[in-house]
C-alpha cells in the first residue's frame, strides 16, 4: 500500500511529478531541506539582489513582483541569474 502524497518526502514526490516546474520545486525543497518561500516587493534591482543573497541559502522559492521593479537591464538580469544559480 502506497503512502499518501503528503506523507512522502519531497524527493519521492518529485519522482512522480508530471509537471516539470513542480518537479524542480520539489527537488529544490529536498536538496535545501526547506519549504520556505519569500515574496519580494522592492523597487530597486540592487535591493532585489541583496535580498536574494541574504535569504537564498534558506529558501526554496523567491517570488518577485516584476511590476514594482523598473525594467531590468542586461547586467541586472545576469546578476540575478548568477545569484539564482549560486543558491
Amino acid at each position: 500500500m502506497s503512502l499518501p502524497a503528503h506523507k512522502k518526502s519531497y524527493g519521492e514526490r518529485a519522482k512522480n511529478a508530471k509537471n516539470p516546474t513542480a518537479r524542480l520545486l520539489l527537488q529544490t525543497m529536498e536538496r535545501k531541506k526547506s519549504n520556505l518561500a519569500v515574496s519580494v516587493d522592492v523597487t530597486s534591482s540592487n535591493d532585489l539582489l541583496a535580498i536574494i543573497e541574504a535569504v537564498g541559502p534558506y529558501v526554496c522559492l523567491i517570488k518577485v513582483n516584476r511590476y514594482s521593479l523598473p525594467p531590468l537591464n542586461l547586467e541586472s538580469q545576469l546578476d540575478s541569474q548568477d545569484a539564482y544559480r549560486h543558491h
